[in-house]
């Protein structure tokens, strides 16, 4: 993450990085309970699942002006919240459901599929295509939200403020950052891949 840009410099270093992270465990350790850190745990890997599903539909489905982008991010925030509502007040978290295949049917009708695995350099391979995009990985993080939802309270909140955390400092820190070193090293290996192609060449041919 730090040659990424991602994070600072200081982390890059295997020593600092090992360092900050067995302090920052050692106090969770010390003054989390067990019950709770095991909450907070696994709403992570959950939350990591539904991700897991947004990118599936990104990569599948082209987004017209952030369009898709939109739709997820709105099926996510209802999702998340009818989850909380059938688990913690009621049946009454049902009267959204409807709103949700509204969203995903939106998110199938106006972003059509890509054109991913029909190029000519990947035309005589064969991929795993998940069936039914987006239905499959939208009721993928539908049940994910419901997995978390049957989790503490104040597991849900840790997970909530790890990730309010993490977008800030994303955007705080990370995005410039990432974007222009991400570009330095695209451009670097794109220059390096010419010099071998051109080396290619020229042997060939001599």
């Amino acid at each position: 993450m730090a040659s990424d840009g991602l994070i600072p410099e200081w982390f890059g270093d295997l020593k600092n990085g090992a360092m900050f992270a067995g302090v920052l465990m050692t106090l969770f350790a010390t003054f989390v309970p067990f019950a709770a850190l095991d909450d907070f745990v696994s709403a992570g890997i959950l939350f990591a699942f539904t991700i897991t599903n947004c990118c599936l539909v990104v990569m599948r489905r082209e987004s017209l002006n952030g369009r898709l982008e939109k739709l997820l991010a709105l099926f996510n925030v209802f999702a998340f919240l009818t989850c909380l509502v059938l688990t913690h007040v009621g049946h009454i978290g049902w009267l959204v459901s409807p709103l949700l295949v509204f969203i995903a049917r939106k998110i199938s009708q106006t972003c059509p599929p890509t054109s991913f695995g029909n190029t000519q350099l990947y035309r005589h391979e064969k991929f795993f295509a998940t069936p039914l995009v987006p239905w499959v990985p939208c009721l993928g993080m539908f049940f994910n939200y419901f997995l978390i939802s049957q989790l503490s309270i104040f597991g849900i909140a840790c997970l909530v403020v790890y990730i309010g955390v993490a977008v800030i400092l994303y955007f705080a820190w990370s995005c410039k950052r990432r974007t222009r070193e991400w570009e330095e090293r695209q451009y670097s290996q794109i220059d390096e891949k010419d010099d071998r192609i051109h080396r290619t060449v020229d042997a060939v041919i001599t």
